[in-house]
């Protein structure tokens, strides 16, 4: 069963209490009695120039008036809409605590000799003194963090089995460090990645540690996994892409064409 309007529900009253029929509210506001036949049974919702008709026509008072034009927006507004607004009076406010956002996992794990934060950025409140948000370059992790995304971790817990974490190396070829998941195969721990287009990373010995543990991931979805030929279009100097998109045109050109 459909619901009952907003004003359809304050007209109906109006009229109960006040002893008036269709044909009075017809007169004193100068609109049609069929119209206002529809606005009683919810099949239309008044335009805002009946409110003011409305009002003055039984002299109603402007807290009365804010309450026909209440029902009227309501009765507008699609429910989808309604119902997001009408849970909120039921959210608790969320407190938000801030952290600083580092360039990379060796600047935010203070590494680098200069390890200044880029940015402070809000978060909701989490337990922890330190907790720090890092800037994650490559696809390494995709689909789980996309490249330009950003981690929060907490340095004093460490990822278990499964979990993803925050990790740095020795005498290796990834001095910024790495974010990865931990994982335990055959027999031994390594770093794996969600994007299985790159090789698992042994640890062997003290080589690699882990500093902390991701507890949230904000990804940048406007980042996406790129076609590859934008890719390699992103590589390429002024010059080159120049070169190129004056090839594409023509090549756009040739196509249309060849279908005329």
């Amino acid at each position: 069963m459909e619901k009952k309007k907003e004003f359809s529900k304050y007209l109906e009253n109006f009229m109960r209490k006040n002893g008036y029929n269709l044909e009075q509210i017809s007169r004193e506001t100068g609109v049609p009695i069929a119209t206002i036949g529809h606005y009683k049974t919810g099949r239309r919702t008044p335009k805002n120039d009946f409110i003011d008709k409305f009002v003055s026509g039984f002299n109603l008072s402007s807290q009365e008036k804010k309450e026909i034009t209440m029902a009227i927006a309501i009765d507008r507004t699609p429910e989808v809409i309604k119902d997001n607004i009408f849970d909120f009076k039921n959210v608790k406010p969320i407190k938000l605590m801030e952290v600083p956002l580092f360039s990379s996992v060796s600047a935010g794990l203070g590494r680098e000799t200069i390890a200044e934060p880029i940015d402070f950025i809000s978060i909701p409140k989490i337990s922890g003194n330190n907790i720090v948000a890092i800037l994650v370059q490559g696809d390494s992790m995709e689909d789980t963090i996309l490249d330009g995304s950003i981690v929060v971790v907490n340095t004093e817990l460490m990822p278990e089995i499964g979990e993803v974490g925050v990790f740095l190396t020795k005498g290796s070829d990834h001095a910024d460090g790495l974010v990865k998941r931990l994982k335990y195969k055959n027999g031994e721990y390594v770093l794996e990645s969600d994007n299985k287009e790159y090789k698992d990373l042994r640890i062997e010995n003290s080589d690699i540690t882990a500093y902390g543990k991701v507890i949230q991931i904000i990804n940048n979805t406007s980042r996406r996994r790129k076609d590859p030929l934008i890719s390699y279009i992103d590589k390429l100097d002024i010059y080159e892409r120049e070169m190129i998109e004056s090839m594409l045109k023509g090549l756009i050109e040739k196509k249309k064409n060849l279908n005329k």
